[in-house]
């Protein structure tokens, strides 16, 4: 069955990889494992922004933030938060500042075999893990024209077979290096977010932060971080114009 889900969707698609893939056990499942790209490598002080939408709300003020200081941003969005804000994901979609890329279907865990993090179920089966990115890729598609060539995962964790269909069809994992622990800590001050990202931000940089929660305190922290950031001499930038030149976790 397996083989024949990808024979039918993804057509140019080594089957013998397909095959090995059928036939083998993950080894690994972490946050960062072979394959996850973490960082852009660069000298240069060019940093992303990568928000994630989950499923639920849209956070206003956050947005109002990115556009006052003109600020770029790449979007991982789930099906769950698209069919929740359809209106709101065309309007940002168009806005050629923002960059959408895929968050999975379901905002599951990549795995093959069913693996919990956070209490939330991974994918059980490679057919799974397979329609969990396809199926939002093709969501996607449908409503932008184009289509993600990033994938992260619900809670960005991720095994070995995971990662290989993911790479067969056609998504680089994207990673990152500074976390700005708002999912960790919901109601955290925007002190508490501001001091985390500052501190660990570096040329390259990729910062995670999530866009669905208006009641947290992301756009209190962006309108300090953003201009914090701007005056040490950084530039924000969207992760599909580095695509080739990203470091991976190894």
């Amino acid at each position: 069955m397996f083989v024949g889900v990808f024979n039918v969707f993804a057509k140019n698609y080594d089957i013998a990889l397909i095959s090995t893939i059928q036939n083998t056990k993950p080894t690994q499942f972490n946050e960062f494992i072979n394959g996850v790209a973490v960082k852009i490598k660069t000298d240069k002080k060019v940093i992303a922004l990568t928000l994630d939408a989950c499923h639920g709300q849209y956070d206003k003020k956050m947005f109002k933030i990115l556009q006052k200081y003109n600020i770029p941003a790449t979007l991982f969005v789930t099906s769950k938060w698209i069919n929740q804000n359809q209106e709101i994901f065309k309007r940002l979609s168009y806005n050629k500042m923002f960059e959408i890329e895929n968050h999975g279907t379901d905002h599951k865990p990549l795995t093959v075999a069913g693996q919990t993090v956070y209490g939330i179920q991974g994918s059980k089966t490679p057919e799974e893990a397979f329609y969990e990115i396809n199926n939002n890729a093709n969501n996607i598609e449908k409503y932008t024209g184009i289509r993600p060539i990033f994938y992260r995962s619900g809670t960005a964790y991720y095994d070995d077979i995971g990662i290989k269909i993911a790479n067969l069809l056609d998504h680089t994992i994207a990673g990152f290096d500074v976390l700005s622990g708002d999912a960790a800590n919901p109601f955290a001050s925007s002190n508490f977010l501001v001091n985390n990202i500052i501190s660990n931000v570096e040329n390259g940089s990729i910062i995670i932060m999530h866009m669905n929660h208006p009641e947290w305190n992301g756009a209190k922290a962006l309108d300090i971080i953003i201009p914090t950031l701007k005056q040490q001499g950084y530039e924000f930038v969207l992760l599909k114009d580095y695509k080739d030149s990203l470091e991976f976790f190894n």
